[in-house]
């Protein structure tokens, strides 16, 4: 699949942390990844409050990742939210729509570094919720999987190429399907896996559609498969 890209390599590991985050404690077992824009901060205010009314007895880290804005009060007002609430990853990257996919490698990079216990980076986007009941079904039953975990996975996705918003041109991948990927409203990444796919992401073309590379092109150039979550990841 890295023959159907328009080489682009980012070099995630020179992309700076702006904010200081506390570490996963001993006992963490997810970590929940929310993707967030720069000025949703009602979405992440209601997350907030789900995670404190509902996954509070989960032994989980709940953390958002944002870029950079231009917008300097957006950015005022961001750092005061950070200040307070010490729960939001921002790196020295410009927020928006085709910078999505630089999230995942930034993620699995502080995780791998701040969250070595954790058993699963579940990520979710900051408008989804996820679901406490499937979260405490998988540490009962003590599930450990070595695949990318997906509610649901695509195969054989067709790369449109008419103008919408996830269309790709041909010079950006150039076959006509993508690999095995899941929807990213909501999927999970076992921590034995973190590591080769952050190597992965130092070694191959990034792509822009977030969905396609993180949970496709990544476990693809990996050698990690594709499993289906034993219950439904969110609300």
């Amino acid at each position: 699949y890295e023959d159907c890209l328009h080489s682009r390599y980012v070099a995630f590991e020179r992309i700076r942390l702006m904010t200081d985050v506390p570490r996963c404690s001993n006992d963490t077992f997810f970590f929940l990844s929310v993707y967030s824009a720069v000025d949703h901060f009602q979405e992440r205010k209601r997350l907030r409050t789900y995670f404190n009314l509902y996954v509070k007895t989960i032994p989980a880290k709940l953390l958002f990742i944002i870029g950079l804005t231009n917008n300097n009060e957006t950015q005022r007002k961001v750092e005061r939210e950070i200040s307070k609430e010490q729960d939001i990853l921002q790196y020295s990257f410009t927020d928006s729509y085709r910078n999505l996919s630089y999230k995942m490698p930034l993620l699995l990079r502080w995780a791998l570094d701040n969250c070595t216990s954790a058993k699963y980076l579940l990520k979710v986007d900051d408008d989804v919720f996820p679901r406490t009941s499937c979260m405490n079904n998988i540490i009962v039953n003590n599930i450990l999987y070595s695949s990318t975990v997906c509610d649901y996975i695509w195969i054989n996705g067709t790369v449109f190429r008419k103008p919408t918003k996830t269309s790709a041109l041909w010079n950006e991948f150039r076959d006509s399907v993508y690999p095995p990927y899941c929807s990213g409203m909501g999927y999970m990444l076992p921590s034995s896996i973190w590591k080769v796919m952050y190597k992965a992401a130092l070694k191959h073309p990034i792509f822009w559609i977030d969905d396609v590379y993180a949970s496709g092109l990544l476990p693809k150039y990996a050698n990690v498969s594709h499993v289906k979550s034993p219950c439904p990841l969110q609300l």
